[in-house]
Order: structure tokens, then sequence, then C-alpha cells
């Protein structure tokens, strides 16, 4: 399921799983919900690349919150919940775009039409 933010910065919050289309600026939480006994140890990880340490990148309990999301944090992010009986690992794609972009598009999409 894709979920989009592309006509305000408010903050934004998704479960992990779905796809999220973001205005830089824009501040977004990814939830990651695990359960199980014992207790699951989770942890955040950035397909093909680090996440950013400057601050804007951080984890909260099983939270992913990226501050003030800017064009370079577009990609995929990974859960992983690790406990004795295994591990599962789910993802979020995540696209940030400027409004430049957003209004060009939106001016080649009324050129297009009828």
């Amino acid at each position: 399921m894709a979920v989009r933010s592309l006509d305000n910065r408010e903050p934004v919050s998704i479960r992990i799983g779905q796809a999220l289309s973001i205005l830089s600026g824009t501040k977004v939480s990814i939830e990651c919900h695990v359960t199980g006994v014992p207790e699951s140890d989770v942890t955040w990880s950035r397909q093909d690349s680090s996440m950013d340490a400057d601050g804007r990148v951080f984890v909260k309990g099983s939270v992913l919150i990226i501050t003030n999301a800017t064009k370079a944090d577009t990609g995929v992010y990974l859960c992983k919940a690790v406990n004795l009986a295994g591990e599962v690992v789910a993802s979020s794609m995540l696209n940030v775009t400027s409004k430049s972009v957003l209004h060009k598009l939106w001016i080649m999409s009324l050129e297009a039409s009828p």
C-alpha cells in the first residue's frame, strides 16, 4: 500500500511494509510493530546504503524517525526483528521529492491533458 504526503510537510507516520512519497522537509516515522516470546531485538538499516548519522535519523523503541527528510533519504528501509525463535525482516520504500519537482510533474500532466 502506498501512502502519499505531497501537499504539505505535516509529520507522517506509516507502518513497515508501506511505501511513502513525501516532500523534502517532512518528518516521517516508520513503525515496526513486533511481538514475540522471548522479546525480539529490533534493528533498522537501509538497503544499499548507510543511514545518515547527522542526528536527523534515529530510532526510538521500534520506530525509525527521520526529521527534515531530504532527497538523500530516498531508499528502502529495513526492520529486522530477532529472538531465539528466529528472525524476520520487513521493508518500506521512502521517496523524498522537492516541491519544484512536484510542480513540474503537475504542469506536465496539465499539458498532456486533452
